[in-house]
Formats: C-alpha cells, sequence, structure tokens
C-alpha cells in the first residue's frame, strides 16, 4: 500500500504516468494482477544507488564528529559503505515516465514496435496498489554525480538519484519498504488492474495485426481501459 515518506517528492495526483513495456510485460501484467518489481542493482545502470563523489569524500568528516579514534575510521567508512551496498541489493523499484504526452525516446528505449504503454495518474498508480508493504513513490532527482552531496541518514535518498545524462527519463519511481533480503531478479506485488490502467496505447508504426492482438488479450482479461493507436504516426500534412 502507498505510504508518503520525507525523502519521497511525489508528483501532483493528476500528473500524467507511463510505463513503456513490451508485449510479453503487458500479458504478465495481467496474468499476475500485479506489477513486477525489478532489483535496483539489475536495472542496466550501474551508478544505481550509489553516491556522488562528493559525498563520499564527505565520509571521514562525518565520523570525526563522533569521538571515534582516528585509526579506526577507515575501517568503519568500509563497513558502512558495505552495508549500503547490501541494502542496494535488495532493493525493489517499478519505473515509471512523467509526461503530459508520448515521448518518442521512451517508445526507442523500451517499447520499440511491438511496444505498449500504460498510461495512468499518480493518484491511481498510488491507489491500486494491494500489497500490504509500504510503497513510496516520488520523482528521481537528476544530479552531479562528481560535485553534489547528498545525505546519507536515510538508505532512500540515493535510491531516488540518478546522473544527469538519464534526465530525458523523467522518471516517477516506486520503492518497496521490505529490506528483508536479497530477491533474485525482483518480485511481483499485487495492484488493482481496473484502478491502474487509465489507458492503453499500442506502439507507433505497430501492424494492424498488433493492435488487433493488444485488443484481443485486453478482452481475455476483461480489461475495459480504452486501446488507442500512438498518435505519433499520425500523416503529416504539407
Amino acid at each position: 500500500m502507498y505510504e508518503e515518506h520525507p525523502e519521497f517528492n511525489p508528483p501532483p495526483p493528476n500528473a500524467t504516468l507511463w510505463r513503456y513495456i513490451d508485449f510479453t510485460k503487458f500479458v504478465s501484467l495481467l496474468d499476475q494482477e500485479a506489477l513486477f518489481f525489478s532489483r535496483l542493482d539489475e536495472l542496466g545502470d550501474p551508478f544505481e544507488g550509489s553516491v556522488p563523489k562528493a559525498t563520499q569524500d564527505m565520509r571521514p568528516v562525518m565520523f570525526e564528529g563522533m569521538d571515534i579514534p582516528s585509526e579506526l575510521i577507515p575501517n568503519m567508512i568500509e563497513s558502512f559503505s558495505e552495508e549500503r551496498g547490501q541494502r542496494v541489493r535488495r532493493a525493489l523499484v517499478n519505473c515509471w515516465h512523467e509526461n503530459d504526452s508520448e515521448s518518442e525516446a521512451m517508445w526507442k528505449l523500451y517499447g520499440g514496435t511491438s511496444g505498449i504503454a500504460i498510461k495512468t495518474t499518480f493518484k491511481k498508480l498510488s491507489e491500486c496498489l494491494k500489497d500490504d508493504t509500504p510503497m513510496f513513490i516520488g520523482r528521481i532527482m537528476y544530479i552531479d554525480y562528481e560535485t553534489t552531496i547528498i545525505g546519507e541518514g536515510n538508505i532512500f535518498t540515493s535510491l531516488l538519484a540518478k546522473r544527469k545524462s538519464f534526465e530525458h527519463e523523467q522518471e516517477v519511481r516506486i520503492v518497496s519498504g521490505d529490506f528483508k533480503q536479497e530477491i533474485e531478479g525482483g518480485q511481483y506485488y499485487n495492484v488493482d488492474i481496473t484502478t491502474l490502467i487509465h489507458e492503453i496505447v499500442v506502439a507507433p508504426y505497430s501492424p494492424r495485426w498488433f493492435v488487433n492482438l493488444v485488443e484481443s488479450v485486453a478482452s481475455r482479461y476483461d480489461l475495459k481501459a480504452p486501446i488507442s493507436k500512438s498518435g505519433m504516426d499520425a500523416t503529416p500534412i504539407w
């Protein structure tokens, strides 16, 4: 279930969110009636969950203020770093794109011609989460990983930061509040599909048979949300 958290900056209730996925993941969503949360360290960006260099450089100062013998500080910093790494490996997330309209870049990255986009709002996303596990939702911060200093008092701070080169993703991230163990690959969390899916948009330049297939699968799972073809392949006017 959704819970607010001071480290998270959620979008406004009516903000439009998109999840660009391939067809197999769409079928899995309907079949499982659940969103798949991936391990943070398996998203493909090696910097996920890490801290900027400037933050790392501040760690000796943090421990020096604790009246600890100076010879013990390097080992304590190493232990602190290892513990953070363990928590990052236990972090499970589900990612969305915030935008009023479709994104060509997101189609190319995550959809392709055989992809679909789930369209919803922040309000619907927060209300669809049925699992008892606490879920936190917030916008990603895009920062300079050389110069930015972020707080280390809460693991969520680094889970909500990415390099500026990913700023085009305009990501809103759901983070599971369960850090008890490392789960291989990821985990499904139950959702109310009817609440979640406001509209289904089929990828631009996809063939008509693929649109028919999406409609057929949606009907089979009794999904009532409207299905439309991407507006990006409209015919230009000269």
